[in-house]
């Protein structure tokens, strides 16, 4: 099986939160920002204040695997199949299957990983920035990297946060907000109403006021990607 693969330069799309798999099958938060930057997919991954869950660096993996996700699905990077002589003889599974490998080891071979971590929240830390590389078996290495360096090998790239940002995340979404969230996975509010078993009016009163307990809120960033099946 051949890729063809059309990385968008100047592709730029910040996931606050970017919800992963975290420890205990929970759902965890943290700040990407992606970008597309002279034929690189530059990943900036940043620790949330008030957040007690599974960290970014322990929950590494997942949160590279919604990245990869995201990126994929957000159109940052186009990937398109050819299929080879032998691909007839594959069953529809093992081809799908070979061409999500292929897709995640072009992203992993072309792509570079930088974790941030504010001050407030790991004050021992000799630098708040980290490259991180991977060996072939996936296995992690972490570099401490000053920000002047980071902007030094990509120049033209902002890799500064406003800590607001960071702290804000766990405030009340706005419906705009929610109705982006929603959009992203491919729900409507009928089929989130479904789904929750309360009826479309319920969840309207519910999205509007601002003043919901956070639970909402927490639904809604962990939805999955809408798949259909709530129509059957």
């Amino acid at each position: 099986m051949k890729i063809d693969v059309k990385l968008v330069e100047g592709f730029d799309k910040t996931y606050l939160p970017l919800t992963f798999r975290a420890f205990w099958n929970e759902d965890g938060q943290c700040y990407l920002r992606t970008r597309v930057y002279e034929g690189k997919i530059i990943f900036f991954c940043a620790q949330l204040m008030n957040y007690y869950s599974t960290s970014i660096t322990n929950g590494l993996e997942s949160v590279r695997h919604s990245a990869f996700s995201y990126l994929v699905k957000d159109r940052g990077a186009i990937f398109t199949r050819q299929k080879g002589f032998f691909d007839k003889f594959r069953s529809a599974n093992r081809i799908d299957k070979a061409f999500e490998n292929e897709v995640i080891s072009y992203i992993e071979q072309n792509s570079v990983w930088i974790e941030y971590y504010p001050p407030e929240f790991a004050s021992w830390l000799p630098c708040n920035y980290s490259l991180v590389s991977f060996d072939t078996d996936g296995t992690p290495h972490w570099q401490h990297r000053p920000l002047a360096l980071l902007q030094q090998d990509y120049p033209g790239l902002d890799f500064t946060i406003d800590i607001e940002k960071l702290t804000s995340w766990d405030r009340p979404l706005s419906i705009s907000e929610i109705k982006e969230l929603i959009k992203a996975k491919n729900w409507t509010m009928g089929n989130i109403a479904k789904r929750w078993g309360i009826t479309p009016r319920h969840i309207s009163r519910v999205f509007n006021d601002i003043s919901r307990e956070k639970h909402w809120d927490d639904a809604v960033r962990g939805l999955p990607a809408y798949n259909g099946d709530e129509d059957k």
